[in-house]
């Protein structure tokens, strides 16, 4: 079973980011054709991944869309939804604005590779 986890920054503040990781997230689906796509619920990236998956026919009711909650949104409830992103995933992209000031979807990124190897995680920096 492919599962693809989708995650990245919140912040996509450079002109054209959120359409650019919009069609990330949706090529990277059509590329990959998983079973499943997971990711967070924080915004940007995390919201645009979702809505991607739902585009391509995904849905949280038939179990092929898994949106993982944080406990809380300080660092101990996002690391244990971050840990179980990494740990779900057989296939992880990470899309980030280089704008962004935190790491967590970075360190997500670094566990998944830690745990499947570089050849299954893939890192895109969506700004120009």
């Amino acid at each position: 079973m492919i599962i693809l986890a989708i995650v990245g920054t919140r912040v996509l503040a450079c002109p054209g980011d959120p359409f650019r990781t919009g069609r990330a997230a949706t090529a990277a689906i059509d590329a990959l054709r998983p079973d499943v796509v997971i990711t967070g619920a924080a915004r940007g990236t995390d919201r645009l991944a979702a809505a991607a998956a739902r585009w391509r026919g995904y849905s949280q009711a038939r179990g092929t869309l898994r949106v993982y909650e944080p406990a809380s949104w300080d660092w101990p409830g996002l690391k244990a939804r971050d840990e179980a992103l990494a740990e779900d995933c057989t296939h992880l992209l990470r899309l980030h604005c280089a704008q962004a000031v935190t790491y967590g979807s970075g360190w997500t990124a670094d566990e998944a590779e830690r745990r499947l190897g570089p050849e299954f995680v893939h890192r895109i920096q969506v700004c120009p």
